[in-house]
Parts: C-alpha cells; sequence; structure tokens
C-alpha cells in the first residue's frame, strides 16, 4: 500500500527500486535511480514521463494505465520491458538510441511502429504480440536477436538488411517462405518450430547457420 508520498520522500542515494504489484501509486517523482521496476503497477504515463535520466533499466511488464508516453530524454538507458502493457506505438517511436535490449512480449495495442534510429538495438522480443510485417522491415541493422514465436500478423516481411542478425525465433508463427527466402547471410540460428505456413523455401545460402 506504498504511496506516491512515500517514494518521493525516498533518498537521493537510492539507485534501484520495485514496486511490483504496487495499486496505489501514479504520479510519484523520483530524482536518482539507475534500475526501476514497476510490475503490474498502476504507474501513468505522467510519471513515465518524469523519470530521472540517471536510469539503465525500466520494467513496465503487466502495466496497464500507460499508453502514450515520452522518455526520449533517457539517453542512458539500455533496457525497457514493456510486455504484457498498454504501450502504443507512439512510444515505442519515441524510444531512446541508447537502447540494447527491448522486451515487447504480449502488447496487444502496438502495430507499426518504426525503430530504426535505434542504431545501438541488440536484442527485441514482440513475440505474441501485434505488430505486422512493416514494423519488422524498419528494423535497425544493429540487431543480433529477433523473437517473433507465437505470433500471427506477420508473413511476407523482409529482413535482408539486418547484415548482423544471428538468431531468429519465429516458430509457431504464420512466416512465409518468401520471408525466409531473404532471411540474412549473417545468421546462425534459426527457429521454425511449428510454422504450417511455410513448404518450398531455400536457405542454402546461409552459410553460417
Amino acid at each position: 500500500t506504498i504511496t506516491d508520498a512515500a517514494i518521493d520522500s525516498f533518498p537521493v542515494s537510492l539507485e534501484e527500486m520495485d514496486l511490483k504489484l504496487c495499486h496505489n501509486i501514479s504520479t510519484f517523482n523520483i530524482k536518482h535511480l539507475l534500475n526501476l521496476k514497476c510490475v503490474f503497477s498502476t504507474i501513468n504515463d505522467a510519471t513515465i514521463n518524469n523519470f530521472p535520466v540517471s536510469l539503465l533499466s525500466i520494467n513496465l511488464e503487466g502495466c496497464n494505465q500507460i499508453a502514450t508516453f515520452s522518455i526520449h530524454h533517457l539517453v542512458n538507458l539500455k533496457i525497457i520491458y514493456c510486455g504484457y502493457s498498454t504501450i502504443n506505438d507512439a512510444s515505442i517511436n519515441d524510444f531512446p538510441v541508447s537502447l540494447e535490449k527491448i522486451n515487447l512480449e504480449s502488447c496487444r495495442n502496438i502495430s507499426t511502429f518504426n525503430i530504426q534510429h535505434l542504431e545501438n538495438l541488440r536484442m527485441i522480443d514482440c513475440s505474441n504480440s501485434t505488430i505486422n510485417d512493416a514494423s519488422i522491415n524498419n528494423f535497425p541493422v544493429s540487431l543480433q536477436v529477433i523473437s517473433l514465436h507465437s505470433f500471427s500478423n506477420i508473413s511476407d516481411f523482409n529482413i535482408n538488411h539486418l547484415v548482423n542478425l544471428k538468431k531468429m525465433d519465429c516458430s509457431i508463427s504464420t512466416i512465409s517462405d518468401a520471408a525466409i527466402n531473404n532471411f540474412p547471410v549473417s545468421l546462425e540460428e534459426i527457429i521454425l518450430k511449428g510454422c504450417e505456413n511455410i513448404s518450398a523455401f531455400n536457405i542454402k545460402y546461409l552459410v553460417n547457420l
């Protein structure tokens, strides 16, 4: 039952905070933190907009009071977890260029975001979300790991430009032969378990598998 007022009084020396399942918070203001977990809490967009620039990682998993927040000012942020949350495309489009890992698993309010500007991004998990082929086509060239398992909104995306990609998980998805035929030669691991829409793809050129 911790409140916003209590959080506001926390010492400035605090570097890590876990507010998991806190249902009485919304508009607290924190000044100095490195790692913040607000899993399944009632945090809102306004509070996120005021997050301190010191943050390295944020966990907003299961937060259903968020939608269009802006964290572009978080120039030190490396990791963000937004799985099972109500985040939207506009928020993702405004993610800071410093990000290296994004988790959007089971996010159902997203579809056509563009993160091409995230030149430091190494890993993205969009499993069981509602993003489409257009979003995948705009993934940044820096990516090394992509997870699209349990996916029903994809088919003919093209990621041939992802020359640094090492691992691709498309298990239990609607991926097509055409998409697989355009996989980059850099790939070392592909997971296609349970994909029912594929039959005659050709990956003999993937010499690093």
